[in-house]
């Protein structure tokens, strides 16, 4: 138990806390107060005393002390910024046991004052073993009882001081190396008392082998030094063999010599301290990578706004300035300055275009706004002339947890390329369809009006072959008309079909009962006679039944087969190979002869192309339209047709009809034709 006798409060609670954790602390603010309370209670181990008081001083009470025998052996500890020698030896002849020097070093202060009461209770308690003898001596059994009770009473005090502070306090004499330890260190650490040995060399055992050498020769560096505290932080094994983190700090008692004599120490357990700073420091390092991705994201979010492939900027609320505005909305708009500034200031020719309503809206309202392909005039610089461009336009606001508007952004992608390029597109494809329709309408009027003068000369050939009698050279001049006549008619069919196929509504097909496998030995008996040089060979397998338009079919048969006698090498024979299935019927023509080469095998069927341009041909009747026409015959009858051409295999075309056709439209056009 110490008292404290200071005038100042923040003194007096610095002198606090650098004893309480060893020591019941009691301060006083005056002199006459301490004396006082010396008469009334049971006296401290140490007195610690302020030099310099108002009134009675400290060194006067030390002078009082020493003056009344009751209290002549009480150890006073002299506080006092008087640093010269006459001070220290005016203190210590007024009756200081010891003195520290103001402003103090707190473990200083706390070592001196536990060697003061160590030396207190030694004396005190050798007075109370003298007075025990005496007792003992005159036979007064209750007076040794009442001695031993407050001895284990002020032994209690002890431990419970110990335990209440969770220290497991030490005594060490480094002479012989023996240790004393207070029951902390059962309570603590858990040891069991009959585990525990008074051997210095103990207690270095169970320090972690990583600490171990570090520690131990600190403390030995210490003790063999000047030094009078010594602390360190390791790890120590608990009695159930894990480890605690432990802080040890000592005082060291020396002799005049200066060598230790005995070390008091106190070891605390501070573990889960170490472990909550061990946490926070995990914490630390998560905040700090969490800081650092924060940054990188920032870094990237910053790098895609400025290089996103748009007009992006951002406008603060309510003065609707540019706050942020990327690379793309800075070029668009000349480099003009737009941060800073509304749209208003720094885009005067928007004023009117309605955009700057639409913003005004927006921010009012809270509501967004987009429009696709939306008109806006812009000028380069100022003062420029203005260029019509067109965006995909998004004002999008931002709004905080009340509602309100914090600001808008501004996302704009300009599509004026791809409009001016569907523009033009429409306006070559309208082009291109009045073209077509002006062709289509001139060859349907051209082969109309054909065909009249046509049948007038085949009917006045056909007259004069049969009145006859004509010469030899007469009658082939008349046959020559004739063949060009019914050629010329069959180019103007073709064109009449491809007038009709490129009208959008395709051939029109009238379904009838027939047999295919007829159709194609009539078709080839007529082929034959214009090419009576030519071998014609036929296969025919299963059902040829079905409904389909004849004369459709007998023109589709005639230009396939036509077109194999025409593309395939004199001599060679062509093959028509016919046949029916569950499925429906199927048509094949395959002659030999050069193949269709790769790059026209997939355009053969259409319009005005062949599958091999032949010098030979030049000047024939063919104009491109047979296979075209013969696809769309099947296409009316809801079939495929097929053409596969090789070296080796010669040419074949397969066409594929169910054996029902689609339901035919009325015959009121054929009238007209």
């Amino acid at each position: 138990m110490v008292w404290v006798l200071d005038d100042s409060p923040v003194e007096t609670q610095a002198i606090c806390r650098a004893l309480e954790p060893g020591c019941q602390v009691t301060g006083f603010m005056d002199g006459p107060a301490l004396l006082e309370a010396l008469t009334q209670r049971p006296a401290p181990e140490v007195l610690v005393l302020d030099w310099y008081l108002p009134g009675m001083s400290g060194l006067d009470v030390c002078r009082f002390i020493r003056g009344n025998p009751a209290t002549e052996q009480l150890p006073v500890l002299l506080l006092t910024g008087n640093t010269r020698a006459e001070d220290v030896v005016e203190g210590l002849t007024a009756g200081a046991n010891d003195y520290v020097f103001k402003p103090f070093r707190p473990v200083e202060l706390a070592a001196r004052v536990q060697a003061l009461a160590q030396w207190e209770r030694s004396r005190r308690k050798a007075l109370e073993e003298e007075r025990a003898r005496r007792r003992l001596l005159e036979g007064t059994l209750t007076e040794v009882q009442a001695a031993e009770e407050r001895a284990w009473r002020s032994e209690l005090r002890f431990r419970l001081a110990a335990r209440a502070t969770r220290d497991a306090v030490w005594e060490w004499d480094p002479r012989t190396g023996l240790m004393d330890w207070t029951t902390g260190l059962h309570e603590v650490f858990g040891y069991a008392p009959g585990s525990i040995q008074d051997e210095h060399r103990w207690w270095e055992d169970r320090l972690h082998p990583e600490d171990r050498e570090r520690v131990v020769s600190g403390l030995q560096a210490t003790v063999a030094g000047p030094e009078h505290e010594w602390q360190d932080i390791y790890r120590f094994q608990r009695g159930d063999g894990t480890w605690a983190h432990v802080a040890d700090r000592c005082h060291i008692i020396r002799d005049a010599n200066d060598r230790a004599i005995q070390v008091v120490g106190a070891m605390q357990d501070i573990t889960e301290h170490q472990q909550a700073e061990a946490a926070r420091t995990r914490l630390l390092e998560l905040e700090r990578r969490a800081r650092e991705e924060s940054d990188r994201q920032r870094t990237l979010l910053a790098t895609l706004f400025e290089q996103v492939p748009a007009l992006l900027g951002v406008l603060s609320a309510p003065d609707q300035r540019c706050v942020v505005a990327n690379a793309r909305l800075r070029q668009r708009f000349g480099e003009r300055p737009l941060v800073g500034h509304t749209l208003r200031e720094a885009l005067p020719e928007l004023e009117g275009q309605g955009v700057l309503g639409l913003l005004d809206s927006v921010f009012a309202t809270g509501e967004a706004f987009s429009a696709r392909e939306l008109p806006v005039s812009i000028a380069q610089q100022p003062g420029e002339p203005l260029t019509e461009g067109y965006f995909d336009f998004m004002y999008q606001p931002m709004l905080d947890a009340s509602g309100q508007v914090t600001a808008v952004i501004l996302f704009a992608v300009e599509v004026t390329d791809a409009v001016d390029a569907r523009r033009k597109e429409s306006e070559r494809a309208e082009e291109m369809r009045a073209r077509a329709d002006f062709e289509r309408q001139l060859i349907g009027i051209v082969s109309h009006d054909l065909r009249n003068p046509l049948g007038a000369i085949t009917l006045a050939v056909s007259m004069l072959l049969q009145r006859g009698p004509l010469d030899e050279r007469q009658e082939r001049q008349a046959q020559r008309i004739r063949s060009s006549a019914d050629r010329a008619t069959r180019m103007i069919r073709d064109l009449l079909d491809f007038t009709r196929a490129r009208q959008g509504t395709g051939l029109p097909v009238y379904p009838q009962p027939m047999d295919l496998h007829e159709m194609v030995r009539s078709v080839l008996d007529e082929v034959h006679a214009g090419w009576p040089e030519r071998k014609l060979e036929t296969e025919r397998t299963g059902d040829g039944l079905g409904t389909w338009d004849p004369d459709r079919l007998a023109q589709l048969i005639g230009n396939l087969v036509g077109n194999a006698l025409q593309y395939s090498p004199p001599g060679t024979s062509v093959r028509v190979t016919s046949r029916g299935d569950a499925d429906g019927v199927v048509l094949e023509v395959h002659n030999q002869g050069p193949p269709i080469p790769p790059e026209r095998q997939s355009r053969i069927f259409e319009p005005l192309e062949r599958a091999t341009v032949r010098l030979e041909d030049q000047g024939r009747r063919s104009i491109g339209l047979g296979l075209y026409i013969v696809r769309s015959i099947v296409l009316a009858h809801g079939g495929t047709v097929e053409a596969h051409s090789s070296e080796a295999e010669g040419t074949t075309f397969t066409v594929r009809l169910p054996r029902h056709a689609p339901t035919a439209l009325p015959r009121d056009g054929e009238a007209t034709g």
